[in-house]
C-alpha cells in the first residue's frame, strides 16, 4: 500500500490534461482525506491503489502516479525543513531550540567531543588503570533534550538521555550502557554555577542510606571534570569511585 501527499483543495492535483482531470473528479468522492500527524495543515495522503480500476492506459497511469510521487517528495522536503535545530553538516551537535526550557542551555559548554581520561576505583586503597575515552554531547528532539554518549578503550561503552522538567524544576537524565538492563537508571539534579549536580538514591555496601551523586565541575568552553561518588544523606561524607577529565576537541 502506497501512501502520497497532496493539498486537500486539490488545486494542484487537478491541473492535468483532461482524462486525468475527470478521473479524479470522479474518482476523488471514493478516496478519503487521512490528516497526517506532525504535517502542516493542508497535507495529507491519498491511497494510490484505486488507480488500478481506473481505466486510464498504462501511460497516464505513469503520468498521474509521477505526479503524486512529486507531490509526496515536495510534503516530505516541506516537512523536514521545520527541523532546524537537529545535527547537520553546519552544526553537527545541533542547537538548543528557543521553545525548549530555558535550562537547556546549561550543557552548552558541554556540547561537542572531548577527549578523557577515565579511571574508576578497585578497592579503598587502589585505583584502576586510565582508560582513553571520547565524551560526545548533542542536542537531540529538534533540540528539546541533551543526549552523551562515551564510548571507552576498555569497550565499556555508556550514555545518556537528559530532559529537564519544567514540573518538578529539575533534570531528568536516564542513563544507558553496554551493560543490558530492563529498566533505565535515572539521575535528578540541576545546574549550580560551573557545576551540575545530579542524584540518584543508593544505599552504601553497610546499608546506609545516601545517594550516588555525579558532578560536572570546572565547565569551561575548553572542557571539564567529572566526578562519580557516594555520598550520605547530609552530604558531609563522600567516597568517590569513577572520576574522568575531559579536554574539549579541537574543531
Amino acid at each position: 500500500m502506497s501512501y502520497f501527499f497532496f493539498s486537500p483543495d486539490k488545486k494542484s492535483i487537478l491541473q492535468l490534461s483532461g482524462v486525468a482531470r475527470k478521473f479524479l473528479i470522479i474518482k476523488l468522492v471514493h478516496f478519503k482525506w487521512h490528516e497526517v500527524p506532525g504535517k502542516k495543515k493542508g497535507v495529507g495522503c491519498i491511497h494510490l491503489g484505486a488507480l488500478g480500476n481506473s481505466g486510464l492506459t498504462w501511460g497516464k497511469k505513469m503520468k498521474l502516479k509521477l505526479l503524486f510521487t512529486v507531490c509526496f517528495a515536495a510534503g516530505f522536503q516541506l516537512h523536514a525543513q521545520e527541523y532546524h535545530y537537529l545535527p547537520s553538516s553546519n552544526h553537527p551537535f545541533g542547537l538548543p531550540n528557543p521553545n525548549a526550557p530555558k535550562e537547556i542551555r546549561d550543557y552548552q559548554e558541554l556540547i561537542g567531543s572531548c577527549d578523557c581520561k577515565s579511571v574508576s576505583r578497585i578497592d579503598p586503597n587502589t585505583w584502576a588503570d586510565t582508560v582513553q575515552m571520547t565524551w560526545v554531547f548533542k542536542y537531540i528532539m529538534n533540540g528539546m533534550a541533551v543526549q552523551d554518549e562515551t564510548t571507552k578503550a576498555d569497550g565499556l561503552h555508556s550514555g545518556s538521555i537528559r530532559q529537564y522538567s519544567t514540573d518538578s524544576a529539575r533534570w531528568n537524565v536516564h542513563y544507558y550502557s553496554t551493560v543490558a538492563t530492563p529498566s533505565l537508571r535515572a539521575w535528578y539534579g540541576n545546574r549550580k554555577g560551573d557545576k551540575i549536580i545530579l542524584y540518584s538514591e543508593q544505599p552504601s555496601p553497610q546499608g546506609n542510606p545516601g545517594f550516588y551523586r555525579l558532578t560536572f565541575s570546572d565547565i569551561s568552553n575548553e572542557g571539564y571534570n567529572w566526578v562519580g561518588e557516594w555520598v550520605d544523606k547530609s552530604e558531609s561524607f563522600s567516597y568517590p569511585t569513577w572520576k574522568i577529565f575531559c579536554k574539549k576537541k579541537k574543531v
